[in-house]
């Protein structure tokens, strides 16, 4: 049985089969992350160390070729880049293609862990280890404003609104700027701790000795084992000031406060933020590969708008910048440009065959294709973004040719009557089934040299292959979607609305359809002469192919080169600028 025969005697089949797969390509469209670009950072970590004094000699000989020497023994390591500077050491390590620079970032730190005894007493805390790319950029960044208290608006960020936002779904980390937290200052007076006999160094141990939690062991309480543990720690200023730190007599018990001065005050700033009048603190949000940009900047503001609340307009909040605004105005002009494609594409088809029928049926079959395109970016775990838009544009004129040549089909043999009597030669099933045995072959011929010519780009590795990826399988995806529309869905709907009279006779042409006639004639002509000459006709095609490659040399453009080996596909781009000739 022919698939157009199934869908005229399966209406019901193909209405229920409609139905799902709109409802999923809604639904797809619900669950697919939106952002402005996909993401087209390459699988790389960096680690960086912070080495104050040392020269650029000293911080390559003893931290960055200890690192280096150890991170190229890595799981899937492809190779590793390192500058050594004065006084830091920046390290970065890149992966093998198709591998997940997070799933690798625990193994990383693992291995600094391993190298930190080996590595100079002098350096900055520990090498820290973070994945770069796009995904560090902030997403949506906001200032706090409440007083000059910095220290309190510090506090209330990083105890209470930070919790709130990590817990938005897709968030990736909360980075503030100009926090305060207040320190404590003991400045010790060196006459008195010297006429009490009471070294700095004594003090220092005081301090250190005081601010500990150490377990003592077991002890043994009416047969009850119990664990025994000193728990130090200050929690006032005041538990500071009262420590003891030596005797004077028997009597007199030294205390921190009878030889220093302790004091809360804010430790010296590198930099600060203001707005001219009172201090700003900065907060950026910045999201996961798999989160949606959109979503997470509505929650945020939703958050920052409910604590706004909560504090009586005590805290302000003023948006410095937020990526959904230009992700909204990219999308929306690429949506627009889209949806301008569709109505011009139905106005030609209305133009050329001026029934209302066969435009509906052009008119659904549109939209049913990108949607079902949209649940193939759904199972390749996609976004929507520019350039998975920019494919769906782009396809649009390929989707309306293939459900175009199976209407323009079917409706001749439906329109097409005997010359003598009038009558229509063929009811609507037969053209449907005659029209479709004729052009099916076609376009499924059109649409597999399609996507072949595609498939290659979307296996493309490296940074090129990051940036043709989503696009050209959007428009894989899209041309097969076309190729199942117009085979299986357009019978289905000229079978609704097709009526067995036939299309209106026309008494009188249309002065379309005389111009239309008229250039159909003089191609005729023109194709007669180019096979009573078919020499000078190939000649004239190479020519124009050799003509086209000098200019295409001439302008500069870049040459690409496919080329297979051992099963992978590389692209070899020749005349790119220079931090890019080698990929």
């Amino acid at each position: 049985m022919k698939i157009s025969e199934f869908s005229i005697k399966h209406p019901v089949v193909i209405t229920m089969l409609i139905i799902v797969l709109a409802v999923f390509g809604f639904y797809s469209v619900t669950l697919m992350p939106t952002e402005f670009m996909a993401d087209i950072s390459m699988p790389q970590a960096i680690v960086y160390t912070i080495y104050p004094g040392a020269s650029a000699e000293d911080v390559e000989q003893d931290v960055t070729k200890i690192l280096e020497d150890n991170f190229v023994t890595l799981p899937h390591f492809k190779s590793v880049d390192s500058a050594s500077y004065n006084s830091m050491s920046w390290i970065t390590i890149t992966y093998a293609d198709g591998y997940d620079a997070y799933d690798q970032l625990q193994e990383l730190r693992n291995r600094i862990s391993e190298l930190i005894e080996l590595l100079p007493s002098g350096i900055q805390g520990e090498p820290r280890a973070l994945i770069g790319g796009v995904s560090m950029l902030p997403i949506i960044s906001f200032s706090v404003q409440a007083g000059k208290d910095s220290a309190r608006v510090s506090d209330f960020i990083k105890s209470e609104l930070t919790p709130k936002l990590t817990q938005i779904d897709g968030v990736s980390e909360i980075q503030v700027d100009g926090d305060k937290e207040l320190e404590i200052d003991i400045k010790i007076d060196v006459d008195s701790l010297t006429a009490k006999g009471i070294s700095v160094s004594s003090v220092y141990q005081v301090l250190n000795y005081g601010n500990v939690s150490l377990p003592l062991g077991n002890a043994t309480f009416q047969d009850k084992a119990i664990q025994v543990r000193y728990a130090g720690g200050f929690n006032s200023i005041e538990d500071i000031k009262n420590l003891p730190v030596g005797v004077a007599d028997e009597k007199n018990v030294i205390r921190i406060k009878d030889i220093a001065e302790v004091s809360l005050s804010y430790p010296k700033e590198e930099y600060y933020i203001t707005d001219g009048t009172d201090p700003l603190i900065i907060v950026n949000v910045t999201k996961r590969s798999d989160g949606n940009s959109l979503k997470i900047v509505e929650q945020v503001k939703n958050v920052l708008a409910e604590c706004e609340k909560e504090s009586a307009g005590a805290i302000e909040f003023h948006i410095i910048s937020d990526d959904s605004k230009q992700i909204k105005s990219s999308l929306k002009t690429v949506i627009q440009s889209g949806v301008m494609g569709i109505v011009f594409a139905v106005l030609v088809i209305l133009l050329f065959l001026a029934d209302w029928r066969a435009t509906l049926t052009i008119s659904l079959s549109i939209p049913l294709c990108i949607l079902f395109s949209l649940i193939g970016l759904k199972v390749f775990n996609l976004s929507i973004n520019l350039m998975s838009l920019t494919g769906l544009v782009i396809s649009l004129g390929m989707v309306v040719d293939a459900s175009s040549v199976m209407l323009d089909q079917i409706y001749r043999y439906y329109a097409k009557r005997n010359s003598e009597t009038g009558e229509l030669e063929y009811t609507v099933n037969q053209a449907i089934n005659k029209g479709w045995s004729e052009v099916a072959a076609s376009i499924l011929a059109s649409a597999a040299t399609t996507i072949v010519v595609f498939l290659p780009i979307s296996m493309l590795s490296g940074l090129i292959g990051k940036v043709l990826n989503t696009a050209s399988i959007t428009i894989m995806m899209a041309i097969f979607s076309s190729f199942v529309v117009a085979i299986v869905i357009v019978p289905y709907l000229l079978k609704l609305l097709l009526k067995e009279e036939g299309p209106k006779v026309r008494t009188k042409k249309r002065k379309f359809d005389v111009v239309m006639e008229k250039i159909e004639r003089g191609y005729r002509k023109l194709l007669l002469v180019s096979l009573k000459n078919k020499l000078i006709v190939i000649v004239s095609a190479i020519f124009l192919l050799i003509l086209s490659g000098v200019i295409a040399l001439r302008l500069g453009l870049p040459l690409f080169l496919l080329q297979t080996l051992a099963n992978s596909l590389f692209l070899w781009i020749c005349q790119l600028e220079q931090n890019l000739n080698k990929l």
